[in-house]
């Protein structure tokens, strides 16, 4: 519902599931779930100041549930981020990589330390995240062409131009084989 851009029809049916699974289950993983997708409808549309409580009383009800907790605190540093909160984002990124071991998260804790202009750390964690990748289907794995594109803006940020357009053109390899055909990517 939420990818037809049915914003509202979305939201209603969050909130319905919300009220049931607090009804029901409350200070429950479902519970908590339910928090975590309406927080992640409410962040997509830019809604941060909506989404943000939820995210932090989701995370709250996670404790104990480690996949659980790691999505949500990765969703929350996300939410951060985007506010330029780094710096309390980044302990939530290493939680969620902690706490789900995949290279997804500690892609985006590599992205933080970029836009921090911690370049050298960044550069590690994107490696990194690089390697836990790697054993996936790298055609089909939209993380894993994204862990590339920040490798890339990276490079690119250290003066490694040509290393950012080989990455480049295994981004667009990979984003053409699980999106179709992408003409260019810009390093902004």
């Amino acid at each position: 519902m939420s990818e037809t851009g049915n914003f509202q029809a979305a939201a209603k049916a969050y909130q319905d599931a919300i009220s049931e699974a607090e009804r029901l289950f409350p200070s429950t993983p479902d519970y908590a779930e339910s928090l975590n997708n309406l927080a992640s409808l409410y962040h997509r549309a830019g809604r941060y100041t909506e989404a943000e409580p939820l995210y932090r009383e989701a995370l709250g009800l996670a404790s104990g549930n480690d996949k659980l907790a790691g999505v949500v605190a990765n969703n929350l540093a996300a939410l951060l981020g985007a506010e330029g909160r780094y710096r309390e984002a980044e302990p939530l990124y290493r939680d969620a990589q902690a706490a789900l071991g995949d290279g997804f998260s500690l892609c985006n804790l590599a992205d933080l330390d970029r836009n921090e202009r911690l370049l050298a750390e960044a550069e590690v964690n994107a490696r990194k995240a690089l390697k836990i990748l790697e054993p996936t289907s790298q055609s089909e794995n939209p993380h894993y062409a994204d862990c590339l594109e920040i490798l890339a803006r990276i490079d690119r940020s250290r003066g490694r131009v040509e290393e950012a357009e080989e990455l480049l053109t295994r981004v667009l390899a990979v984003r053409e084989k699980t999106q179709g055909s992408i003409r260019s990517l810009r390093l902004d």
